[in-house]
């Protein structure tokens, strides 16, 4: 069993079943407008191929999304994208930074042995109030796992 409170897991909660359901509701609307094209001439096979297809990819973007995560285990640190899973030993990872963007929103950042800087899913202002507190508390994981034979290795940016 997962202890969640020792090992957090990050993840989203915009694709709830109650906001997904609402953004899908949307998507119909909108696809069901796209039977007006055929006022403009198109035929009806044609409006509702564009609809269904715009209401399919929506829903396939919204279960990709809720399936992207940051985890953690006493053996690695996990990252979850939409197309792939990226697993981090401890003793890999070379630092744990929190890093703001263009539009001031923090991030939290992980550079690992090779220098390959990773930002973390759902680790961010706003999706996590306290982000500076996570990292902390990913640092003191990362300290606790890597190893006592850990040396710090490319420092390039």
């Amino acid at each position: 069993m997962h202890d969640f409170r020792r090992f957090p897991i990050y993840n989203t909660t915009f694709a709830s079943d109650h906001t997904a359901g609402a953004v899908l509701m949307g998507m119909l609307g909108i696809c069901s407008g796209s039977l007006g094209l055929t006022a403009d001439g198109v035929p009806v096979w044609a409006a509702l191929f564009i609809g269904v297809t715009v209401f399919a990819l929506t829903g396939i973007f919204l279960g990709l999304t809720r399936q992207m995560y940051t985890g953690t285990s006493a053996e690695y640190l996990t990252v979850r994208g939409l197309l792939r899973t990226r697993r981090t030993p401890w003793s890999d990872i070379q630092s744990i930074e929190v890093v703001r963007d263009r539009r001031g929103q923090d991030w939290v950042v992980v550079r690992d042995r090779n220098g390959r800087k990773t930002t973390l899913p759902y680790l961010t202002t706003a999706t996590v109030p306290g982000v500076e507190e996570e990292a902390s508390k990913l640092r003191g994981l990362w300290v606790e796992f890597r190893g006592e034979d850990w040396v710090a290795g490319r420092q390039d940016e």
